[in-house]
């Protein structure tokens, strides 16, 4: 019992000033954590002896090309028949016809190409891209527009409705009054005739379809015909959307 009171004595009582988490910390043994296993060029590089070298397998995929077939148009397919009297003449992608109201040319496109058999001509393309497929039809259509312009002919007509509007010819001129303070004298371009009849219907004709088409087009803009009454220049045949006017009360 002595003993045991010594020793008390000797031995002062030690207060913990530390946490619990602490305490836990420094009692609990060092744990090591070990790094999983590493390929040979994985552990080489990460001690610098050398650089790491993957070899990837590369996977080539060509990506296929989309290619878009145009089949041939069916304007494009008719052949162009040559009237009696006209005479075709090519020269590599130019195209001159010649008949009895005149002579026209056009040159083709590249990827048209334009041949001739017997009587008729055969517009065919060289390739058939979508580009060309575009080109078929419509290069068939110019050749038969000059084929049937020198041989025939192409007519515009127009007609002028309204009060005091009248049209009538100035030696080779069309002067044209259309309500204005003055008259519109318009002179036609190079082959194309203009005819009036009855003050009131003019007639445009010649060999290029282009020419007739756009002159007409150039005198019915002067006056076009107002939806209310109708009044104006307008093409034969050609039906004027009305509008109801105002209406009293």
């Amino acid at each position: 019992m002595a003993a045991l009171a010594r020793s008390a004595v000797s031995t002062p009582l030690l207060r913990s000033t530390t946490t619990r988490d602490d305490a836990t910390m420094r009692a609990s043994p060092v744990m090591t954590v070990k790094a999983p296993a590493t390929s040979a060029k994985f552990a080489s590089f990460m001690k610098g002896n050398g650089s790491l070298s993957m070899s990837r397998t590369a996977v080539v995929s060509e990506r296929a090309t989309l290619k878009i077939s145009c089949g041939d148009s069916r304007i494009g397919k008719k052949p162009v028949v040559v009237p009696k009297g006209v005479t075709v003449k090519l020269e590599g992608q130019t195209l001159t016809v010649k008949g009895k109201l005149g002579e026209l040319t056009h040159t083709m496109p590249d990827q048209i190409e334009v041949v001739e058999e017997g009587e008729t001509l055969l517009i065919k393309k060289r390739d058939q891209s979508r580009s060309t497929g575009a080109l078929h039809g419509l290069s068939r259509a110019l050749t038969y527009n000059m084929v049937h312009g020198v041989s025939e002919g192409w007519t515009k007509n127009l007609e002028l409705i309204g009060v005091g509007y009248r049209a009538a010819m100035q030696g080779t001129k069309l002067q044209l009054s259309l309500g204005f303070s003055h008259p519109v004298v318009m002179e036609p371009p190079a082959g194309i005739k203009v005819a009036v009849e009855g003050n009131t219907k003019v007639s445009i004709s010649g060999a290029d379809k282009c020419e007739v088409g756009n002159f007409a087009a150039i005198i019915r803009d002067k006056r076009p015909p107002e939806p209310y009454k109708g009044k104006g220049v307008k093409y034969a045949g050609e039906r004027i959307l009305r509008k109801e006017g105002k209406t009293g009360k």
